[in-house]
């Protein structure tokens, strides 16, 4: 079984990369639409410790009017819906059997396209109307899981996969603010876990 991953850098798509290459034959896709560099920097160096093939892409429609480009600014309407389609294009090129993107419950909670109702939706439409054979291939392989269930995946995945949450990125300016809702988020799913990130212990 083959399975392309959505990898965006930060913690949440780098737990799920390192969980599918414990299933699957994996390889990893990331999209430049606007968001700050350290986020690709740090996908492109975490597929390179997950040793699977990575594809950047640029979506510059996305680039003009993201609103990532200011700081603090976390909500993008419609990004995984454009993310999926595009990235289910390259999982039928490479013939995947799956397509997987990493979606803690609490985002599932807060964000429209990270709803269960949205990925049944995504399921039906990419799944079984456009690409595979099943609509299920198109998977949160954690729906049930907050972000400090992550995090202590993270920890039972082995040492590679705690080194590449090191190098994880989750703040919307790029640089560890402290200050931003991916900072924060982070921050608190470690202090629920009852672990040290290891980008702060690193000094990263």
């Amino acid at each position: 079984m083959k399975a392309l991953v959505l990898l965006s850098g930060g913690l949440d798509s780098t737990i799920t990369l390192f969980w599918a290459i414990r299933h699957f034959t994996s390889s990893a896709v990331a999209f430049s639409y606007g968001q700050p560099a350290a986020e690709i920097e740090a996908a492109v160096c975490i597929a390179e410790m997950a040793s699977v093939r990575l594809r950047v892409h640029e979506l510059p429609t996305m680039k003009v009017c993201s609103p990532l480009v200011r700081p603090y600014t976390n909500t993008i309407p419609g990004r995984n819906l454009v993310l999926l389609s595009v990235a289910a294009h390259f999982a039928a090129l490479e013939q995947c059997n799956v397509l997987l993107i990493g979606i803690n419950k609490g985002d599932q909670d807060h964000y429209r396209d990270c709803s269960n109702e949205f990925l049944g939706w995504a399921r039906n439409a990419l799944g079984l109307h456009l690409l595979f054979p099943k609509s299920e291939e198109v998977s949160d392989p954690f729906p049930c899981l907050s972000k400090a269930g992550l995090v202590s995946l993270a920890s039972r995945l082995g040492a590679d996969c705690w080194r590449a949450v090191e190098r994880s990125v989750s703040c919307h300016r790029g640089d560890g603010c402290g200050e931003c809702l991916a900072c924060f988020s982070r921050a608190t799913a470690f202090e629920f876990a009852g672990v040290k990130d290891p980008a702060i212990v690193s000094g990263g």
